[in-house]
């Protein structure tokens, strides 16, 4: 066992520098003057960002990086979703509404009179949710809407669980995410339930702001945190980009830097993952490479075990690697030795070892 562990971590640096080749950060060349507070992208590439509390606009970046203004006219630009007919629905926070904004920028008001409207995500359907944070920040939220797309409100959860939400996903099932500003939760709720199962939990418990979902996982930038995480669907969380520490370095995931990341979005081929990097008014990418999925910073999937050939020889037990949390693939020479974060400890991550034999 020692012998066994002693490897796993002397090998780390290496493993982890091969592991993180295929996943890198950059600047994208849009030149940005606003902090941001949601994005997301049409079927032609073009990507749209509400300018943020107190601001009164939704921007509008194209594939060659030209930066216009879309739609005017919010006290408070926060959260959107786009539709299959790239029709967007931006919540104006301060002014308690929804609104809806044609391919051509027409602007209308979608609904009105609600309790601080903060997320949007909308399903294969058409249809929209929101989340409700609490008007006039007041964080006491508690309630998903659904809205059919010709406007039809109801009620499609609510509960204790959500305190203030503004992180809202919709995966390929139908399957709603969830989370609050505070506590770094996040909560499923399945169709048809109405109520919310705790999904996963970030570690040291983040605050979170705009999160989103694509092909298999869920996207999750902590603007506190200064980190990435993504979740994929069996709950396993994964550090895919930044160290923690406030800037705007790019590069290798791990190494890149980010400086309140607020928003993110992923490009139709979920391939590039776009943050919204507040404080350094910068649209950042996550280029996800070949391996995405895969080989990235961290999560290694029951899927990639099994398309790569390895074998799942158990547990050789624990240890705690509270220095280096993003740790899962460590080691692919004799063996590959996999991190399964699975329990905690006083706080600090615990991983259980696996053994995974060619």
């Amino acid at each position: 066992m020692t012998d066994r562990l002693t490897k796993l971590l002397t090998t780390f640096l290496i493993s982890l520098a091969t592991l993180t080749a295929q996943v890198s950060v950059s600047t994208h060349p849009a030149e940005l003057d606003m902090i941001g507070d949601g994005i997301d992208l049409d079927s032609h590439g073009n990507i749209y960002i509400p300018s943020g509390s107190g601001d009164p606009f939704v921007w509008k970046i194209t594939p060659d990086g030209t930066v216009s203004e879309f739609a005017n006219g919010y006290e408070s630009a926060v959260g959107i979703g786009i539709d299959s007919n790239d029709t967007l629905y931006v919540n104006d926070y301060r002014d308690n509404k929804l609104t809806r904004i044609t391919s051509d920028g027409t602007k209308t008001d979608f609904a009105v009179d609600l309790d601080g409207p903060a997320g949007v995500a909308i399903d294969n359907q058409d249809n929209i949710y929101i989340t409700l944070y609490g008007a006039n920040f007041s964080g006491n939220g508690s309630t998903i809407l659904r809205f059919t797309p010709d406007g039809e409100q109801s009620v499609y959860a609510t509960g204790p669980e959500l305190n203030g939400p503004i992180g809202i996903a919709i995966d390929d099932a139908g399957n709603i995410y969830s989370s609050n500003w505070a506590g770094g939760n996040i909560y499923k709720t399945t169709p048809g339930s109405g109520t919310f199962e705790l999904f996963a939990t970030l570690p040291r418990r983040p605050s979170i702001n705009q999160i989103t979902y694509a092909d298999g996982y869920i996207y999750i930038p902590t603007p506190i945190s200064n980190i990435v995480y993504r979740i994929n669907m069996a709950g396993d969380i994964e550090i895919l980009a930044g160290t923690g520490v406030a800037g705007s370095l790019d590069g290798d995931a791990l190494t890149a830097t980010f400086d309140r990341p607020n928003s993110v979005a992923a490009n139709a081929t979920a391939d590039k993952i776009y943050i919204v990097d507040a404080n350094a008014d910068n649209l950042r990418v996550i280029d996800l490479g070949d391996g995405a999925g895969c080989a990235g910073p961290g999560f290694f999937s029951d899927t990639c075990v099994d398309s790569n050939g390895w074998t799942n020889n158990g547990p050789l037990g624990f240890v705690n690697v509270t220095s280096y949390p993003w740790v899962y693939i460590l080691s692919f020479d004799e063996f590959a030795y996999v991190a399964d974060a699975s329990a905690t400890d006083n706080g600090n991550w615990l991983y259980l070892l696996n053994e995974l034999a060619p």
